[in-house]
C-alpha cells in the first residue's frame, strides 16, 4: 500500500498495450464497413499495385471537375444513332439525250450507281445552263440599250460597263452627297457639256428641245432595231450555210471566207466558199484527189456497162480499131471525165 492506496488494484485497472490496441481497432472497424481480407502473400511476392478508383457518380470527372451536360450520356439515355445514308435514286433506262449517238450504247454497260450519278450530273448541268441562259438574256437586253449610242461610246473610248458605272456613281453622289459636293458635280457637268448658265431658262424653248430630243432618241432606237434585225438575219443565213451538208469544207475555210467577204472580194457566202476551197491547200488537194479517183473509176464503169451490152443476146462484140492511139494517161482521163460532166 502506498499513500493509503492499493497498488495491486491500480495494476488490475490499467490496460496493457495490447488491450489498448485491440480496443482501438474494434472501435475503428465498427465505424467503417469491413473490407475484404487480403490474401496471404509469401515474403518474396511483390505488393499489389494501388487499386484504380472506379467511375465517379457525383457528376465530376477523375480530377474533380464537373462533367459537361450531355443528354446522350445521361443514365438510361438511348445511344445516338448514326443517320442513314441517302438512298440512291433509281437510274434511268436510257442514256441522257445530250450524249452522242455513238456513245449512247455504252450506257447499258455502266453500273446502276454510275447511271444514277450520270443523270444527276446531267440535271445539274441543265439547271446551270438555264441560269446562264437567263443571265445572258438580261445582259443582251442591257447591252441593247447602248446600241443607239454606240457612236457616243466610241467617241469617248468607253465601254458600256464604264458608262453604267459613271452614271450610277453620279446619280448616287447627287442623292447622298453634301451640298457643296453636289454643286461641284453640277458645275462640272455644266462645264463638260458647255451649258450656258448666264441666261434665264426659257420654259417654252426647253419643252421644244425636249420634244426634239425624244424624236431623235426614237430614231436612234429604230435604227438600232433595224441593225439588230439585219444582224440576226445574217446570223441565221450563216448558220444555215454552215449546217448544210453540201458545204463539207466550211469549218476549214470559214476564216478565208470571212476575209473575202470583209474585203469585198466576195458578195455572198456561196461565192466566198467557192473561192476559199481553192485557196486552202489541204482542201484543194482533197478535191483534186477525189477528181483523180473519179476519173479512174468512170472509164471502168463505162467499160463494165459496154461489156454488159456486148454480152447481151443478139449484140455484137465491140473490137477496138487497129491503129487507135488514144491518150490513156490519168490526166487525159480526168479531162475526158470533166468534159463529160460539162
Amino acid at each position: 500500500m502506498e499513500n493509503g492506496q492499493d497498488v495491486t488494484a491500480n495494476e488490475d485497472v490499467t490496460p496493457s498495450l495490447g488491450e489498448a490496441l485491440t480496443t482501438a481497432l474494434e472501435q475503428r472497424e465498427s465505424a467503417q464497413p469491413a473490407a475484404a481480407p487480403e490474401p496471404l502473400r509469401s515474403s518474396g511476392e511483390d505488393a499489389p499495385a494501388a487499386a484504380v478508383p472506379g467511375p465517379r457518380t457525383d457528376g465530376r470527372d477523375e480530377f474533380g471537375r464537373f462533367k459537361p451536360k450531355d443528354p446522350a450520356a445521361a443514365p438510361g439515355a438511348a445511344p445516338a444513332q448514326t443517320p442513314a445514308a441517302p438512298a440512291t435514286p433509281p437510274a434511268a433506262a436510257e442514256a441522257p439525250a445530250s450524249w452522242r449517238d455513238d456513245v449512247k450504247p455504252l450506257y447499258a454497260g455502266l453500273p446502276e450507281p454510275v447511271k444514277a450519278y450520270v443523270h444527276q450530273r446531267e440535271n445539274e448541268l441543265q439547271q446551270g445552263f438555264q441560269k446562264v441562259s437567263q443571265r445572258a438574256g438580261v445582259a443582251e437586253a442591257v447591252l441593247g440599250e447602248f446600241a443607239p449610242y454606240a457612236t457616243v461610246l466610241e467617241a469617248e473610248k468607253a465601254t458600256p460597263i464604264e458608262a453604267i458605272r459613271t452614271l450610277l456613281q453620279t446619280a448616287h453622289a447627287l442623292r447622298t452627297g453634301g451640298p457643296e459636293y453636289k454643286k461641284a458635280i453640277i458645275l462640272g457637268l455644266v462645264q463638260q457639256y458647255g451649258v450656258d448658265m448666264s441666261t434665264e431658262l426659257n420654259p417654252q424653248a426647253a419643252k421644244t428641245e425636249a420634244e426634239l430630243a425624244r424624236l431623235q432618241n426614237e430614231q436612234l432606237y429604230g435604227q438600232a432595231r433595224q441593225q439588230s434585225a439585219l444582224t440576226q438575219e445574217v446570223t441565221n443565213e450563216f448558220t444555215a450555210f454552215a449546217n448544210d451538208p453540201a458545204n463539207e469544207f466550211f469549218p476549214q475555210v470559214r476564216q478565208i471566207m470571212g476575209g473575202l467577204v470583209g474585203q469585198g472580194y466576195a458578195k455572198s457566202l456561196r461565192e466566198a466558199y467557192d473561192m476559199a476551197i481553192g485557196m486552202h491547200p489541204e482542201v484543194r488537194n482533197t478535191i483534186w484527189s477525189r477528181a483523180q479517183q473519179a476519173a479512174v473509176e468512170q472509164p471502168r464503169k463505162r467499160a463494165a456497162a459496154n461489156m454488159s451490152v456486148t454480152n447481151s443476146v443478139g449484140a455484137g462484140h465491140m473490137v477496138p480499131a487497129k491503129g487507135d492511139k488514144r491518150d490513156t494517161s490519168i490526166r487525159a482521163s480526168i479531162e475526158a471525165a470533166m468534159g463529160d460532166a460539162e
